[in-house]
């Protein structure tokens, strides 16, 4: 497996922070560097119009099934604590962002996932892990790169890779305590402010101690293949 971190350019984020917090800021960078291709289900995305579809790779020729709880235009059905109702081994690829923190039997699609998956075909997860309570409608987990690795990979998946998305304790800290800022129209400033600040920190301490950027992980995005 594959252990990946990179630190963005503190600038080009600073833009995002401004209005966006900073997990979906990094995420938003991170995400640039995947792709997707073939027959690729959704988990969760009721549309293109989520946020990600502007940043990942998209190839020519992709083809696109978008799920939610409740059927819509261009939106399957799916409950990922029932079995998915997709034929083995329909994908090349499935992905699911930010979803499985909302999901209390989550257990349910390990095995699913797998089952829909085409030989060779890849799951790609993103889920938080210092992120505070959001529910959506509820909220229930936190995984660290351990247990993601544990979790998939039980049904037989192979993890490929782990990326480890975030600056370091310093600007989580500071750009959060920033989001309780009052008046609004001074938050962004402010936040972006203390951002850059926190990023400096960060790099510092990351010179001596290596695994800070692990410890203190915004969030994990996975990939993982079906042999």
């Amino acid at each position: 497996m594959k252990s990946m971190h990179k630190y963005n350019n503190p600038l080009i984020v600073a833009k995002s922070v401004y209005r966006e917090t900073l997990i979906r800021s990094l995420f938003n960078e991170a995400i640039k560097g995947y792709e997707i291709s073939g027959s690729v289900l959704d988990i969760g995305s009721k549309s293109i119009k989520s946020g990600y579809y502007k940043k990942i790779k998209i190839k020519e020729g992709t083809n696109i099934t978008f799920t939610d709880l409740h059927e819509g235009e261009g939106v399957v059905k799916l409950d990922v604590e029932k079995d998915f109702p997709f034929e083995d081994s329909t994908f090349d690829c499935v992905i699911s962002f930010h979803l499985f923190e909302h999901v209390f039997n989550y257990q349910n699609s390990v095995e699913e996932i797998q089952r829909i998956l085409k030989p060779g075909g890849k799951f790609i997860i993103a889920v938080p892990f210092m992120h505070k309570f959001h529910a959506d409608p509820d909220d229930f987990y936190r995984f660290t790169s351990s247990a993601i690795k544990r979790i998939w990979s039980s049904s037989g998946l192979q993890c490929e890779s782990m990326e480890y998305v975030g600056e370091g304790f310093f600007s989580y800290a500071l750009t959060t305590m920033a989001s309780f800022i009052k008046p609004n129209f001074l938050k962004g400033i402010i936040k972006v402010t203390l951002y850059l600040l926190g990023t400096i920190l960060d790099r510092i301490v990351n010179i001596k101690h290596k695994t800070i950027k692990r410890l203190y992980a915004l969030e994990h995005i996975a990939v993982f293949k079906k042999r």
